[in-house]
């Protein structure tokens, strides 16, 4: 007797390959999934921002300037909010102070899940200087800040977290530049 051997796989092996595959592709998908269901995705999004320029001016994401130009100190002033309601993102700009003025962007980091903290968080703050103190320290910090709030359709709105926190002009008094950058998941000092 016989036996008739084929060459290659047989119809039957070649769909159970197939299906072995199409299996593993969806395990490895529903992994994925899980992994970001659990850890619900905390941590705000890296990466590059594009810059813009200081005044921002067009309307889009929001954009970090590309230099820190170190301000006189603002005449104060204080409008009804610091930050207009409504923003969807909030972008970090750090700029590390090493050699002369302007200081050029280092990093940036975007968040989109504590937005309206945020905005609460600036438009709760002081509206003159804490005890009537215009004194700014005259110790240069290992960089300065920037925080630029991006609305849908609209112009952004940048903050500059100097001395005084200043946004054209409006300014807020007695920010805690640590709490502020904790949103990022970075120290105040880091670059």
């Amino acid at each position: 007797m016989t036996t008739q051997q084929t060459q290659g796989p047989t119809p039957t092996r070649t769909s159970r390959r197939i299906i072995g595959l199409v299996l593993a592709t969806a395990v490895l998908l529903g992994l994925a999934v899980t992994v970001v269901l659990v850890t619900g995705d905390t941590k705000p999004e890296l990466g590059p921002v594009q810059a813009a320029s200081v005044t921002n001016t067009d309307a889009g994401p929001a954009r970090c300037p590309e230099t820190w130009h170190e301000r006189l100190l603002p005449t104060p002033s204080a409008p009804d909010v610091m930050v207009p309601t409504g923003a969807t993102e909030a972008v970090l700009c750090t700029y590390p102070t090493d050699g002369d003025a302007p200081w050029d962007l280092g990093a940036t980091r975007r968040n989109t899940s504590d937005v309206t903290e945020l905005t609460d968080y600036f438009n709760e703050l002081a509206t003159s200087p804490p005890h009537g103190d215009q004194a700014c320290l005259m110790s240069l910090p290992p960089v300065r800040h920037a925080v630029v709030f991006g609305y849908p359709g609209q112009r952004s709105a940048a903050i500059h977290l100097g001395c005084v926190w200043d946004r054209d002009g409006t300014t807020r008094y007695g920010g805690d530049l640590r709490e502020v950058t904790a949103y990022w998941g970075v120290r105040w000092n880091e670059r």
